[in-house]
């Protein structure tokens, strides 16, 4: 359930990642995550799909995995979170850890095209795509 106090932690997350990618130069380096909107979008179609196992390819600091995970902890689901650079998912999981939600999210450091490539079809109730946008058309036969 998404508490008023969630809302508020999650906001002040979101707000440290705003401040990060406002001094930041380099895209590899930003945070770039999803907005608060997006993230209750998020949840609230992962809740009505009653997703249990949803792929997000590109974690970043975790932003937007907080949300998906949030959703599948309802369905006693699981969270796939796939992103190439080590550092952002070690930020990952971190929040993870702070937001108690460990336990519903596998981080995996991989380059996405290759899992995705290896994935049992319909493995996935849902999947996020919020990576970089020119490797697209490449995981859409995957999908």
């Amino acid at each position: 359930m998404l508490t008023p106090l969630l809302l508020e932690e999650m906001n002040t997350l979101w707000e440290e990642g705003e401040r990060h990618d406002a001094v930041t130069q380099g895209r590899r380096e930003r945070r770039l995550n999803i907005t608060p909107d997006t993230g209750r979008l998020l949840y609230q179609l992962a809740r009505t799909r009653r997703a249990r196992h949803i792929v997000e390819i590109g974690t970043s600091n975790g932003f937007s995995t907080l949300w998906l995970a949030l959703a599948v902890r309802a369905n006693q689901g699981k969270v796939t979170s796939l992103d190439i650079l080590a550092e952002k998912q070690q930020q990952a999981a971190s929040n993870l850890a702070r937001f108690a939600l460990v336990d519903r999210v596998e981080l995996v450091c991989c380059d996405a095209l290759d899992w995705l490539a290896k994935a049992p079809l319909y493995s996935a109730d849902l999947v996020f795509l919020d990576a970089e946008r020119t490797l697209y058309p490449a995981y859409w036969p995957h999908l």
